[in-house]
């Protein structure tokens, strides 16, 4: 997410309840730059301004749509205050 730390957008989201993981999801990799977000070519800050969002069939419409409220809240108020901006 351009203009947003990875790790203030985890902290925003679990504030309302949506669990994201900020960066690389392996643990091997957490508060690092995604390899995988590398091997795509992308490179800092957007690597660092990554979340990961999780879904199974036990995901609900309701649920995708909370999340979704909040990721574009969350991102409004963070890029409003970001040093990355």
């Amino acid at each position: 997410v351009d203009g947003v730390e990875g790790e203030s957008l985890a902290v925003a989201l679990a504030t309302r309840g949506v669990a994201v993981s900020p960066g690389s999801p392996c643990g091997e990799h957490a508060g690092k730059e995604s390899p995988t977000l590398l091997a795509m070519g992308r490179v800092a800050p957007l690597t660092l301004s990554s979340v990961l969002f999780s879904a199974s069939w036990t995901t609900t419409d309701r649920e995708i749509e909370v999340a979704v409220a909040a990721f574009a809240d969350a991102v409004e108020r963070l890029r409003a205050v970001s040093p990355l901006r």
